[in-house]
């Protein structure tokens, strides 16, 4: 079983994040839950959602997580909300812009990702979620690159008419998922 809390500002794609994690798991034959929260100021405001994946045919009796494995911060008021109830040992996923060269996580793997940088790299400004997603994958091996972004292709609206537009959106998520991945990839070694 695997507990994640994505954390950010609402606008940066929080609960997007959320619903790609536990789509890729029902469709990995996983089971799992999913909980919104968000303020009512919605953009701008705080966003999270609580994402429990699991093998097993045991039920989860609530979606509610209180000591997650993995923390997805996008803001230094996420990071600090949640950082102290990581299980020791887990793992923190952040925006470095808000939470360069912090010191107060001793028991955890913490690591900084240049979101921002990465995506004005690739001319998909606004895509820093999809950036993190690319990074998670690739540290946690939790889901393959192939079937985030089939995940995410089928994440995308139906309901946006305009087929150009949707097009685009995709191939800027399927960089910014790769531009993630890559980065992690050159700067996290596994061993």
């Amino acid at each position: 079983m695997v507990k994640i809390i994505v954390s950010g500002f609402g606008g940066q794609g929080i609960l997007f994040l959320g619903k790609i994690i536990i789509k890729c798991g029902i469709s990995q034959k996983m089971r799992g839950t999913f909980l919104p929260s968000y303020g009512p100021e919605m953009r701008g405001g705080t966003a999270n959602c609580h994402v429990t994946l699991y093998k097993s045919k045991n039920a989860v009796y609530s979606p509610i997580i209180t000591n997650p494995d993995i923390l997805i911060s996008m803001n230094n008021q996420s990071f600090e909300e949640f950082k102290d109830t990581v299980k020791p040992g887990g793992t923190i996923f952040a925006n470095d812009f808000h939470v360069k060269n912090n010191k107060s996580v001793t028991d955890v793997n913490l690591h900084c990702f240049p979101l921002k940088k990465i995506a004005e790299e690739i001319k998909c400004n606004g895509k820093e979620n999809m950036v993190i997603l690319g990074a998670f994958i690739k540290l946690t091996e939790i889901f393959k690159f192939e079937e985030i972004v089939e995940t995410m292709k089928n994440s995308i609206s139906k309901s946006t008419e305009n087929l150009k537009i949707k097009n685009e959106l995709i191939e800027n998520n399927k960089r910014a998922i790769n531009a993630g991945f890559e980065f992690a990839k050159v700067n996290y070694p596994t061993s």
